[in-house]
C-alpha cells in the first residue's frame, strides 16, 4: 500500500494515523509543530465565555486544548468548519453553528448567525498564537466588540529526515502554510527535489498557493484525509 507523509502537528497525529490503519495506507508521522497550552489563560477562559454573546473557535485544537464541559452553555459556539464542531460538540456544546460550505474565516462570515446576534455585541475568538486575524477586523467592521483569548502556542520541532529518506512516500497530507514552510525550510539539499515531487492533499487553497510557492507541483484539495485516501490510490493518481 502507498506511504503518506503526516505533516501535522504532534497532537492531531493519532486521529490521521488512525485513519491510515483504516485504509490500509502506510504512514510516516511528521509533526513540525507541537502545541503548548497556556494554562493561565485557559483557567480565565470560563468567565470569559460567559461575559461573551457569542464565542469562536479557530480549531479543534482551540476546542480540545481549553478541555472544558460546555455542557451547561447556552452561549451560540461558532465553529471553521465540520472538525472543529464535531470536537465543541464531543466537549458539550448544543448550540453550534459552523458554515457546511468552506473551511475558513470568510466562509464563516456567511454564517446566518451574525444576524441574530446584537450588534455591538461581545465576540470571544479562541485561538492560538499567529493566525490570520481576518475574522476579527471583519467583525469589528460589522459592529462588534472582538477579543482573543490566545490560549496555546506552536513549538517548532526537528523533523525526521532519516525516516524520511527510508520510508520514501509518495503522498502527503498537510493542514496549514506555516507547517509547509517549516518543511521546507528545514529539508536537506539533498532531499528538496523528492519532497517537491510529493503528491500533496491539503483542505485550503491557501496551502495549495504555499506548496506551490515552494515549487511542488502535484496538489490535490481535499475535504479530510478521509476523502484523499477513500478517492486515491497510487494506481488512480496521473
Amino acid at each position: 500500500m502507498p506511504t503518506i507523509l503526516l505533516i501535522r502537528p504532534a497532537n492531531r497525529l493519532p486521529e490521521d494515523v488512525a485513519t491510515c490503519r483504516q485504509f490500509g495506507w502506510q504512514y510516516i508521522p511528521f509533526p513540525p509543530l507541537n502545541i503548548v497550552p497556556h494554562h493561565e489563560r485557559i483557567d480565565h477562559l470560563p468567565e470569559r465565555i460567559e461575559e461573551s454573546d457569542a464565542v469562536f473557535w479557530v480549531s479543534p485544537t482551540a476546542v480540545e486544548v481549553a478541555g472544558l464541559n460546555l455542557s451547561g452553555s447556552l452561549k451560540p459556539h461558532i465553529a471553521v468548519g465540520y472538525s472543529t464542531s464535531k470536537a465543541l460538540r464531543e466537549f458539550g456544546a448544543a448550540w453550534v453553528w459552523y458554515p457546511s460550505t468552506g473551511n475558513d474565516s470568510e466562509a464563516v462570515l456567511e454564517l446566518p448567525i451574525w444576524e441574530k446576534l446584537p450588534i455591538g455585541g461581545e465576540i470571544l475568538i479562541v485561538n492560538g498564537t499567529g493566525g490570520r486575524n481576518y475574522l476579527a477586523q471583519q467583525l469589528v467592521q460589522r459592529g462588534y466588540h472582538v477579543s482573543n483569548m490566545k490560549i496555546y502556542h506552536r513549538e517548532e520541532q526537528v523533523l525526521d529526515w532519516l525516516a524520511f529518506k527510508e520510508q520514501r512516500p509518495y503522498f502527503a497530507w498537510v493542514t496549514s502554510a506555516q507547517m509547509v514552510n517549516i518543511v521546507f525550510k528545514q529539508a536537506p539539499i539533498s532531499l528538496t527535489q523528492t519532497l517537491k515531487s510529493l503528491i500533496y492533499f491539503t483542505h485550503h487553497q491557501r496551502i495549495a498557493d504555499a506548496l506551490r510557492q515552494h515549487g511542488v507541483g502535484q496538489i490535490r484539495i481535499v475535504k479530510n484525509l478521509t476523502e484523499a485516501l477513500q478517492k486515491y490510490s497510487a494506481q488512480s493518481i496521473d
